[in-house]
């Protein structure tokens, strides 16, 4: 019988075997994996902001073992416990909450069920000016290490097409002059640059977010022996504030988390209006269909690749501006710091979106080199190397200016040129050439592209050096991340 082989999402499963008149329905039937139930990013996210509290709250007891204060059977059995928590949050048998602190309230009811008097001990520690602090931390954390896993994701997808395009001329127009030539792989590897500056930005925020506020007392600690530190370790902060008032009053991590979020959806606004100009305008870029989901529906103007990112950005900065107008209360109450954590939600819940938007785009679009070379026969975009080339001969600016225009003009109208003159000019007006004349540090030459390139591809890695939860980023990471986007549309 003959064996063929189906693909399945990412598996490959022997269709011979699966469908073979051996097999019964009742046997098919029994063997067949169960389908998990697919649940909305909003559950995702109610899951997670579950397992948050629930792992403060494990934490918690771990350090309370360790410092003596529980004995080993009364620290399992608080443990236990909040395991059992959170197969029930993985179900979503967990009710959500109308506020987070009726979450963490529901915790320690539990912990009391279990014991009394140790549950009521692991109440009296918690504070929830600890807790939302190390809850905003937690969220700004994981939103930090997604928004910088996806900005990697477009750095990578930029330089392939840089890559390819080492060579590939392409018109630059400038206000108030007739344009220069520049490579591809010098545009593609100018966003990536930037988007790089995005990426050390946000390492720095998350470093600000990667300290463990737990076990200050709501300020002023108690004088129970509470090991911060194991606690930290429990929640893999690492470090702990090193002052118990500052932990909890300090919210500039995830304040700085905004504004770069909104620096970013500047620089995604400008890359979709080079890729929406290329593509509607010139069309040196077409975008395959993959690439234009989620864009809006079907027309003879698609992609509009650069409205969805502009309402995109506008609606980032609106959130991000009332972020950092509220951040800045001098006392704020766990109530205002869970807004706070909302609004954080809400702004790179979109910005990641548009971000992985941006590298599905670049992933599924093609340039086309033969439009791009016809682009740059015009003989003035050569006008500043006909100029430079006259005034490295000796003449003065004012006259190597009127002499190229003078030149480039009969070059346009095929009128004749001098002898001495005709090679050289030709020479100069090739856009090939052009690039390579363009070694400069920095420049589009090929090398120097080559160059930037390699020193692209090492930034990269000393990103993911630095941020190694990167690694251990998964897709439902990023469902429950976008659960920002689906609450923001809805409402």
């Amino acid at each position: 019988m003959e064996t063929r082989v189906r693909i399945v999402g990412r598996g490959v499963e022997n269709a011979s075997s699966q469908n073979s008149p051996d097999r019964t329905g009742k046997e098919a039937a029994a063997t067949a994996k169960p389908r998990r139930e697919r649940r909305s990013p909003l559950a995702l996210r109610e899951e997670q902001a579950w397992r948050d509290d629930i792992a403060i709250v494990q934490a918690l007891v771990v350090a309370l073992r360790k410092s003596g204060v529980f004995d080993a059977p009364t620290a399992k059995l608080l443990a236990d416990e909040c395991r059992a928590l959170k197969d029930e949050a993985k179900k979503g048998s967990l009710p959500p909450p109308e506020y987070e602190s009726e979450r963490l309230g529901g915790i320690l009811s539990r912990l009391r069920d279990r014991d009394s008097e140790a549950g009521a001990l692991v109440a009296w520690v918690v504070n929830d000016a600890d807790v939302a602090s190390a809850r905003l931390r937690l969220v700004s954390r994981r939103l930090c290490t997604r928004l910088i896993a996806s900005l990697i994701d477009v750095q990578e997808s930029l330089m392939q097409i840089a890559k390819g395009h080492r060579t590939t001329p392409v018109a630059v127009h400038v206000a108030g002059s007739h344009g220069t030539i520049t490579s591809v792989a010098h545009i593609m590897l100018g966003f990536a640059d930037i988007f790089q500056h995005d990426v050390e930005r946000l390492i720095d925020a998350l470093t600000d977010s990667d300290e463990s506020p737990l076990g200050s007392g709501g300020g002023v600690p108690g004088t129970l022996p509470i090991d911060r530190k194991a606690i930290a370790g429990e929640l893999s902060f690492s470090a702990v504030t090193m002052n118990s008032l500052s932990g909890v009053l300090n919210g500039d991590g995830a304040a700085e988390l905004a504004f770069d979020a909104h620096l970013v959806m500047g620089h995604v606004v400008q890359l979709a209006t080079v890729c929406d100009t290329w593509v509607r305008k010139h069309g040196y870029l077409t975008i395959a269909e993959e690439g234009l989901r989620g864009l809006g529906p079907r027309s003879e103007h698609r992609p509009h690749v650069l409205p969805v990112m502009e309402r995109a950005a506008a609606s980032v900065r609106g959130h991000a501006e009332s972020f950092m107008t509220m951040v800045t209360n001098p006392a704020p109450d766990p109530l205002l710091v869970e807004f706070w954590q909302e609004l954080l939600n809400e702004l790179m819940g979109e910005t990641i979106t548009a971000v992985e938007r941006m590298a599905n785009i670049l992933d599924s679009s093609t340039i086309h080199d033969p439009i791009l070379r016809e682009s740059v026969t015009h003989p003035m975009l050569f006008l500043r190397d006909v100029v430079e080339h006259f005034v490295m001969s000796g003449e003065s600016l004012t006259m190597a200016t009127d002499h190229a225009r003078s030149v480039l003009q009969h070059v346009q109208q095929n009128r004749p040129l001098a002898k001495d003159e005709q090679e050289v000019i030709m020479g100069l007006i090739d856009a090939v050439q052009a690039l390579k004349r363009r070694e400069s540090v920095g420049g589009p030459g090929p090398q120097t592209v080559g160059k930037q390139i390699v020193r692209l591809a090492a930034s990269i890695a000393r990103s993911r050096r630095l941020v190694p939860v990167l690694a251990k980023a998964t897709r439902r990471d990023r469902e429950v991340g976008a659960a920002a986007v689906e609450r923001s549309h809805r409402t």
